[in-house]
């Protein structure tokens, strides 16, 4: 099994950026998947890898990761941020989420390249009132710990700071 790294941390904790600074370590043009349809989230992932633009390739696909997964398996890649994937699926096909989140699962273990994925941690925010919010919350919970126990690192990040929960440090 290739390397598969969950980087967790609350909001602009500097999770984005570990997770680039682990791929362009080992990779020399990685690909950054990110899963977002909002002009800001896309503005600060190609903010974050401007830097070095000409070595990333960049997909954004908002639904259906598991297949940009499958298709770019043999790459090194960076999906930044699942929270926002999971988001997009419960607005538009919360019907489908266990399937999805099941069909995630899959492609994750057919890779054959490390992938690194970028993802907030749930039990940093309160569970509001709202249905809709409260879903995610729970959602992204289960998520994180299912692929949690599958990954060979888990980094949880505080302040630009990562702190390995499982496996060595990676760089």
């Amino acid at each position: 099994m290739q390397p598969l790294i969950l980087v967790t941390g609350g909001i602009q904790s500097g999770k984005s950026q570990i997770a680039e600074r682990y791929a362009q370590f080992h990779c020399r043009s990685p690909l950054m998947i990110a899963p977002t349809r909002h002009a800001e989230m896309t503005t600060r992932i190609n903010r974050s890898v401007r830097d070095s633009a000409e070595r990333w390739s960049t997909i954004d696909q908002p639904l259906d990761l598991p297949t940009t997964l499958r298709n770019s398996h043999q790459k090194t890649k960076v999906v930044d941020c699942l929270s926002v994937w999971l988001s997009n699926v419960l607005g538009e096909h919360p019907e489908q989420l266990t399937a999805a989140i099941a069909d995630l699962m899959t492609a994750l273990a057919e890779q054959s390249a490390p992938t690194v994925l970028v993802t907030s941690e749930s039990s940093l925010d309160a569970i509001g009132d709202n249905p809709l919010n409260q879903q995610h919350t729970e959602a992204i919970g289960l998520l994180n710990q299912t692929i949690g126990k599958q990954a060979t690192a888990v980094i949880y990040c505080v302040a630009g700071l990562p702190q390995w929960l499982k496996g060595d440090p990676l760089f």
